[in-house]
């Protein structure tokens, strides 16, 4: 997937990065020229999680392990249920039940549009981005289109929220590997988590906001505590609008 991918690119950049000065997170330029600079006020959906955990066998191959993934699920969902922050207290879950076949489709044809436009400007606002992207930082302005509009009426939610992510776990095998080839002064990865959240204003389709966590290793979706710790570090500064025009201000 275009985000993984990405992601997985940034993780090389940043073992061997100091902190950039520009903010991890994005903040969509309406939000920064409204003067308030709040997210809507209405409720928030969440969309269905698209989180997986995978192994990865001795040769790096990895394959999705599915009573892993339904436990990192089940964690997330109980993470989110638990936080006490401002954007869950009025957090709406959507039921697919409500859903007809053609608006599941919709809804999933826009959750992979979602996951390529996101991914997109991870790559070009990002350290991987370069000068030459960083107009795209000052003026974010990312869009899936206003396909999803139709969610509005079925749940009373104005913006959705997208979780998106991956826990690949080493086998036992490629443990083994590691310490053998450690001895021989050769590094392998043993896995990482990259995890990725936006909001969506569903009558615009407007990305509104977006964060990206990753961990090499110490950090994984199988331990509730970790979820808990991801999610917080995810929304530690959200919407973050005042910081992001600090920012904004120091360039000018």
């Amino acid at each position: 997937m275009l985000i993984r991918r990405l992601l997985l690119c940034l993780v090389a950049v940043l073992a061997l990065s100091g902190c950039g000065t520009v903010p991890v997170y994005k903040v969509h330029y309406r939000l920064l020229e409204d003067q308030t600079g709040q997210m809507p006020a209405g409720n928030t959906l969440l969309l269905p999680l698209d989180i997986k955990v995978k192994e990865m066998t001795t040769g790096g191959i990895t394959e999705v392990v599915p009573a892993w993934t339904d436990t990192a699920v089940d964690n997330f969902n109980t993470s989110i249920g638990r936080s006490k922050t401002a954007l869950f207290l009025d957090l709406v879950r959507l039921e697919s039940t409500t859903l007809t076949t053609q608006e599941s489709q919709l809804l999933d044809q826009h959750l992979a549009l979602n996951e390529t436009v996101v991914g997109s400007a991870i790559g070009v606002t990002g350290i991987l981005g370069g000068a030459a992207w960083s107009h795209k930082s000052e003026h974010f302005d990312y869009s899936i289109g206003p396909g999803l509009s139709f969610l509005i009426a079925k749940t009373g939610a104005d913006k959705a929220l997208v979780l998106t992510g991956e826990d690949v776990r080493s086998s036992s095998g490629r443990k083994a590997a590691f310490i053998a080839l450690a001895m021989f002064g050769v590094g392998i990865p043993l896995g990482h988590t990259v995890t990725v959240a936006d909001i969506i204003d569903l009558r615009s389709g407007d990305i509104l906001w977006m964060n990206y966590h990753v961990s090499m290793a110490d950090i994984g979706y199988l331990t509730p505590d970790h979820t808990d710790e991801i999610l917080q570090a995810l929304f530690k500064d959200y919407p973050g609008v005042e910081q992001y025009r600090e920012w904004l201000s120091s360039k000018k």
